[in-house]
């Protein structure tokens, strides 16, 4: 018999408090700070193309099919970040990690402000992809290790929604009708100053140092060995006098030395186990849909509601209408996830975004289309923390996780490049144009709840037998009455 699921409680003040944690030094409340600012940053870049795809179009005289090529670059410098991403932690640490992955998010702005040929861009995409998928990977593993990670995780995918609502509404005066030519490109300028912001922000509160939240290494039986453990007990006296002091976490060095007696195993040789795992898998498939359908709303709905609505002058406050919808969501229903549990919940948020999607493509209205795109997102926002819980859940040992995440990050990366360009391709293919976006997105809205049911069809098969077995008691009542 299954034990009912502890219900969390939810309040403003139990989310504020998450900032500082009985007898933690302050340094980690600024280490905490300092990542939130990280994904603030990564939803004010993933949705800035989406924004400012129009202007690039007409400034470059681009098709569908050619300007769809900066997602492809996106996903390449994806693809890097997330097969490099756990050796890299190993290697140089999570504080050098989290700076570089930051300070490559500086190169996309100079390259736009200088609008150079267009190829060039696109290299560009490829290294923000890199800078904005090694942030998701460092920032979603430390939080998940922290205290009340489902908390933690809201505000911090709350934030990403919070970047990705602004961008489009500072981006209007940039775009606005009348305006063409390349106006646009000193929008980099705001971004080219966040990202030096995120930046410095990162490298004071972290140090360049090792991180004993995030790091782990791993002895050959998968068990975690915890940086400060090592530190502790493994390191000898004469070793450990000429170790240089990193604020309780151990140095390259010595981890490395203290792991070599326990059978440390290689990044690569913990990714061969992490592709083992079936959960794996099945959430990489999972989050490459989900994150390329909302790649794809925020990145075409623009040109879409532009195009076959007619909304030149309100596309961009639709759009920031899904964003913001997406940031409230992470928030707003944390209660609602905590009552229903991350399994129902997914999949009774992703029903009705089914239906929300539907609205938009039969209802030619553009209140219903701006309410039915911010409901949209409010229904999608809690999703992607969910996922991140439930991996943090079902992908043992511990140390294991980075990598696990990375590599679901890859499919992630995926989805954003390869759902926007197929979108983009069918475009230019087809005759109604960018009409055929929202049956695409109700299609894969839908293909994402047939994804979670499989994934959870043990539970989900358990509720319907409950259910079932409670109407034939209710019938036999029925009956003897």
């Amino acid at each position: 018999m299954t034990q009912p699921r502890r219900r969390v409680r939810f309040s403003a003040k139990r989310i504020l408090s998450t900032l500082k944690e009985d007898g933690e030094p302050k340094e980690m409340l600024l280490k905490e700070v300092s990542l939130y600012t990280c994904f603030a940053l990564a939803g004010w870049v993933d949705a800035t193309t989406g924004a400012l795809l129009p202007a690039i179009r007409a400034s470059y005289d681009l098709s569908f099919s050619i300007v769809s090529m900066l997602f492809v670059g996106n996903l390449c410098g994806c693809i890097v970040a997330s097969f490099s991403n756990s050796p890299l932690v190993d290697k140089i640490g999570f504080g050098k990690a989290i700076s570089l992955a930051a300070a490559a998010g500086t190169v996309l702005p100079i390259l736009f402000l200088t609008l150079p040929p267009y190829p060039v861009l696109v290299v560009g995409m490829a290294v923000s992809g890199f800078s904005t998928s090694m942030l998701d990977t460092l920032v979603n593993v430390w939080m998940s290790q922290r205290p009340r990670a489902n908390v933690r995780l809201g505000v911090v995918h709350f934030l990403y929604g919070f970047g990705a609502l602004s961008s489009p509404l500072a981006a209007i005066p940039f775009i606005h009708e009348g305006r063409k030519g390349p106006a646009f490109q000193h929008f980099y300028f705001v971004s080219l100053g966040l990202a030096v912001i995120v930046t410095a922000l990162v490298t004071i509160a972290f140090k360049l140092q090792r991180d004993s939240v995030a790091e782990v290494l791993t002895d050959e039986s998968g068990e975690a060995i915890e940086l400060q453990q090592i530190q502790r007990s493994s390191i000898s006296k004469d070793d450990a006098e000429a170790a240089p002091s990193t604020d309780g976490a151990a140095t390259p060095n010595s981890a490395r030395t203290a792991a070599s007696h326990t059978g440390y195993i290689s990044p690569s040789q913990k990714l061969v186990r992490v592709l083992k795992l079936k959960v794996v898998y099945v959430l990489s498939v999972f989050t490459m849909i989900y994150v390329g359908t909302e790649v794809t709303v925020g990145g075409w709905t623009s040109t879409y509601l532009i195009e076959v609505r007619n909304e030149q002058s309100n596309a961009n406050y639709l759009i920031s209408g899904f964003w913001g919808g997406i940031a409230l969501g992470r928030i707003l229903l944390i209660p609602v996830t905590s009552m229903l549990g991350d399994e129902l919940a997914c999949f009774v948020y992703l029903v009705a975004a089914v239906g929300l999607q539907v609205l938009v493509w039969l209802v030619p209205n553009v209140i219903a289309n701006a309410v039915a795109l911010a409901l949209l997102g409010l229904f999608l926002g809690p999703i992607f923390p969910i996922m991140i819980r439930y991996a943090s859940r079902k992908v043992r040992p511990r140390a294991y996780l980075t990598a696990a995440i990375s590599f679901i990050a890859t499919f992630g990366a995926a989805g954003m490049a390869l759902l926007p360009l197929i979108v983009g391709l069918a475009s230019q293919a087809a005759s109604e144009g960018i009409k055929i976006l929202a049956p695409i997105l109700v299609g894969l809205l839908s293909f994402q709840a047939l994804i979670w049911v499989y994934a959870n069809h043990a539970l989900f098969t358990q509720m319907a037998l409950q259910r079932s077995l409670l109407k034939d008691a209710d019938g036999d009542d029925d009956r003897v009455d």
